[in-house]
């Protein structure tokens, strides 16, 4: 990003993900389960999205929450996964491990 630049907010960044997907308006109402309008809403800035819509977003889409929100991946995102992983028991790890390779794998 340039300097002084201003950084995109999360209604921008909405709808350049669904532009350059070349994805409607109806395409991702119908992800969200919600009407075309609310979707205008929400690119306009005029309408919160809520967590549920965030998630559903990020896995349409095929990225995390945090580059949808904020434009990029962050380390500290990372950081508090490892931070929490580290703290489970092995078995809780293992389960862990086993839904992402199958969430990978598109079984789950």
């Amino acid at each position: 990003m340039i300097k002084g630049e201003k950084m995109p907010n999360l209604n921008e960044r909405l709808r350049d993900y669904r532009k350059e997907s070349k994805i409607t308006q109806e395409q991702i109402a119908k992800v969200l389960g919600i009407n075309r309008c609310a979707v205008v809403e929400m690119e306009s800035g005029r309408r919160k999205v809520s967590a549920e819509e965030l998630i559903k977003l990020s896995e349409f889409y095929k990225i995390t929450i945090d580059e949808l929100v904020y434009g990029e991946k962050t380390e500290a995102s990372l950081e508090a996964f490892t931070s929490h992983f580290d703290k489970l028991s092995k078995e809780d790890q293992t389960e862990i491990m086993y839904i992402m390779k199958f969430k990978q794998q598109n079984i789950l």
